[in-house]
């Protein structure tokens, strides 16, 4: 089974015993009054290979493999969906009868047998059907071993990505009582997935399968197979015209990693510029505590490991408005190569009860499997404030959001490989409850650029201006004292527009009189006041 299966080891087993022992270990059951289980339901996102597994244990053992699925059940008369459930588990019966194995297979078990608290009534009367072919079945089944008839073995397979839409009848011991929950693949699992998809494709010796299994990270086995397409594709391309296929090299993954997305980032994964560190002056002491917290636990995971150490759950960074905090997030995620998750206020917050809550679980849910993954949330201060506000209506579904970000970052359900990073202006109005160790670990500072930064930023900012060699940015640093990075952008956007106005040219030279103009139509927006709040707020923090 595993040259046909990537990983899924704990399943493959789990199925090799449920369809194996009851014929091989027959007599040893009977002696001990052993009652073999009849059901399995697997969990799991899609394209982890819940029917492929399924499918490859029926061809191991021969067993007989009776798939039913909605448009194969559902019929548009009155009875006629009932009709072709006993047929199919006739069929089945008949089968086991004559000592033949037999699986049958309920894909999509939760749109088959969903709770019938939340249904109507086709879907009750349908459940009630299956709830009596089930045990119908298993007790033939039984009732020919106890006659001592060569009967098969009958096993009911569920697959669902959602179990708890389930009708929990189906659930119960002597049905599906067996449950496995089937994971995103780890880098073992993905490093198997992959080479059962590259068995028969020319690879470059220089390729590594690990190291292709290192771009795969948050990869379904579904999503490796696309990948593993999309660089074929990318070969042949690259070989038009020619006789043979090139073998593949490391670029054309590479390149297809650009094209494949993991299905469960889908639609929440932001896709940001890329921002590498060095696109940030200055802020030395900020990006370092940034690498310790997102990048160590991901890159050098063996480390903690052994030494007993847990992984960071999170980093806040607060400071004025305009001080890169959101573009040092971003940085991180990119040199990374870790997936970003980027939330607002406005995305989140709803005007139904609930609804809010359950976007922020959805969330972390889809984060855990896509791990490792980055969760950003700017302007934290509008999620997470201060319990017991004023304005009882809004404290009450600030407290309701506050408890649920509480218990999702450590709750009793692991969040293994998810970081939280945060940005505030307000650091006051946090919660003092989030500020501990074990949920934001870290609380950095983000201050405005000091005389050497803001010469550095004013540098980069001119990379591709064309300025007259008179321009002094160690002086116009000077006298930009009090201005954040953003206002350092707004001004050499306007010397550039003073430039173009009074030359008539393309691209004009820019001169220091023209960043002294700029200069002195802008006034900083952050006080003094404001950056003594920062301070003090740090200092009660180490203090």
């Amino acid at each position: 089974m595993e040259h046909a299966v990537g990983g899924l080891r704990d399943v493959i087993h789990l199925l090799r015993k449920l369809l194996v022992w009851p014929k091989t270990f027959a007599r040893e059951g009977d002696l001990i009054g052993v009652t073999w289980p009849s059901g399995l339901l697997l969990h799991g996102p899609p394209g982890v290979g819940k029917s492929l597994v399924i499918r490859a244990a029926c061809e191991e053992v021969g067993a007989h493999m009776r798939a039913l699925s909605p448009t194969s059940v559902f019929g548009a008369f009155v009875g006629e969906s009932e009709k072709k459930l006993r047929e199919i588990f006739q069929g089945a019966d008949d089968l086991v009868q004559r000592g033949e194995d037999v699986v049958l297979f309920f894909d999509e078990i939760d749109v088959l047998c969903p709770r019938r608290d939340r249904s109507g009534p086709f879907e009750c009367r349908l459940v009630a059907q299956v709830l009596t072919l089930m045990d119908t079945s298993i007790a033939k089944m039984g009732h020919g071993r106890d006659l001592g008839r060569p009967t098969g073995v009958l096993l009911l397979v569920g697959a669902t990505s959602n179990p708890n839409a389930v009708d929990p009848a189906i659930r119960r011991p002597g049905r599906l009582e067996k449950e496995v929950g089937i994971g995103m693949p780890d880098l073992d699992d993905r490093v198997g997935i992959l080479r059962v998809y590259l068995e028969r494709v020319p690879l470059s010796p220089e390729v590594e399968v690990e190291a292709i299994g290192r771009l795969c990270s948050g990869f379904t086995g579904a999503d490796i197979a696309a990948l593993c397409q999309e660089a074929a594709f990318g070969s042949m391309e690259r070989a038009a015209g020619e006789a043979d296929l090139s073998p593949l090299v490391l670029a054309d993954f590479e390149r297809a990693r650009m094209v494949v997305r993991p299905t469960v980032t889908r639609g929440i994964v932001r896709e940001v510029d890329w921002v590498s560190w060095e696109d940030i002056c200055g802020l030395e002491e900020v990006k370092r505590e940034l690498v310790r917290v997102v990048q160590w636990p991901i890159t050098h995971p063996e480390a903690f490991d052994r030494l007993g150490l847990q992984s960071f759950r999170g980093a806040m960074l607060y400071g004025p408005p305009g001080c890169c905090k959101t573009k040092l997030c971003q940085a991180a995620a990119c040199t990374g190569n870790i997936p970003l998750i980027s939330l607002s206020c406005a995305e989140v917050l709803s005007m139904y009860v609930g609804e809010s809550e359950e976007k922020l679980r959805h969330c972390f849910v889809q984060a855990r499997l896509s791990a490792p993954c980055i969760i950003f949330l700017d302007e934290f201060d509008a999620f997470c404030a201060k319990r017991g506000g004023g304005n009882e209506s809004a404290g009450s579904v600030g407290d309701k959001l506050l408890a649920t970000f509480l218990t999702e970052m450590d709750g009793l359900e692991q969040v293994n490989g998810v970081i939280v990073l945060a940005a505030t202006n307000k650091p006051q109005d946090i919660d003092a409850a989030l500020l501990r160790p074990g949920r934001f670990d870290m609380v950095v500072y983000v201050p405005p650029p000091n005389l050497e930064e803001r010469a550095l930023i004013l540098r980069y900012l001119t990379e591709g201006m064309e300025c007259d060699g008179a321009v002094d940015f160690d002086v116009l640093a000077g006298e930009a004292e009090g201005l954040t990075g953003a206002e350092l952008e707004a001004l050499c956007r306007e010397a550039y527009l003073n430039a173009s106005s009074s030359l008539d040219r393309e691209r004009p030279r820019l001169t220091q009189e023209d960043f002294e103009d700029a200069l002195a139509a802008m006034s900083p927006m952050l006080t003094r006041e404001e950056i003594e709040t920062y301070e003090r707020f740090r200092a009660d923090r180490k203090a």
